[in-house]
């Protein structure tokens, strides 16, 4: 009682999920209320079938440069006919580097340097 699944649903385990590193068009960062940053992630065409979100690497110490990865998940072969995910956003109050971040993805890395 109270778990996951009380629903009976069958759950996808860890092991059998596809995800992977995913391109982006453009990207920026804006200034949020309290003074931190906010991370935009923008892709045109983005396929239907992938569910898409940011994912920060995890530090000892802050780098000079946050690294956030752009990963992708399929989730399925039928998508709901409304779903669109994009732009992503995140708050990079805890996720900003001495110097900035940089966004990985699969095929570039784009580096946004703090003012």
């Amino acid at each position: 009682m109270g778990g996951d699944n009380d629903w009976g649903f069958s759950q996808t385990p860890e092991s059998l999920k596809i995800c992977g590193a995913i391109d982006y068009d453009t990207f920026q960062v804006v200034s949020g209320f309290a003074g931190d940053y906010i991370l935009i992630v923008e892709k045109k065409n983005p396929n239907p079938l992938i569910n898409p979100s940011l994912v920060p690497r995890e530090y000892i110490d802050q780098p000079d440069y946050w690294e956030i990865d752009l990963v992708g998940c399929l989730i399925g072969i039928n998508p709901p006919p409304t779903r669109n995910c994009w732009p992503l956003s995140a708050s990079l109050a805890q996720h900003m580097g001495k110097k900035g971040i940089k966004l990985v993805g699969a095929t570039k890395t784009g580096q946004w340097d703090l003012p």
